[in-house]
C-alpha cells in the first residue's frame, strides 16, 4: 500500500500540527496534543499519548487513536473503504470520537 511513503512525526510534548504531503504518508503524533492531517495518497496517520486530532483526507488512509481521548475524522473526500480505529495497548483505554463526514 505505501510503496514510498514520507515519515513525518512530532518533535515535542507541545502541540504539534503535521501534515501530509501529496503522496503515502506516515503520519506520528507525540505525547503532545497533535493535530495530525492525511492529504492526498494513502496515509497512515497514527496519535500518541495526548489528546490527538486524526483526520483523513483523499486516499484510502488508516487514521488510528493514540492513548487518551482522540477525535478521529473522515472528511467528504476520504473514500469509503479508508479504515478509522482505536489502537491501544494500554489497560487505560481513552474515550474515541469518530465523525465520518462521507455519504
Amino acid at each position: 500500500m505505501l510503496a514510498a511513503a514520507m515519515i513525518l512525526s512530532a518533535a515535542s510534548a507541545a502541540t504539534n500540527v503535521i501534515s501530509g504531503g501529496r503522496g503515502n504518508d506516515v503520519l506520528v503524533g507525540d505525547q503532545g496534543n497533535d493535530v495530525l492531517r492525511g492529504q492526498e495518497g494513502d496515509d497512515i496517520a497514527l496519535g500518541g499519548l495526548g489528546i490527538d486530532i486524526v483526520i483523513g483526507n483523499a486516499g484510502n488512509d488508516i487514521l488510528a487513536g493514540g492513548m487518551a481521548t482522540d477525535l478521529m475524522m473522515a472528511t467528504p473526500s476520504t473514500p469509503m473503504k479508508a479504515k478509522l480505529m482505536r489502537c491501544s495497548s494500554s489497560s487505560t483505554i481513552g474515550l474515541v470520537t469518530l465523525v465520518d463526514c462521507r455519504s
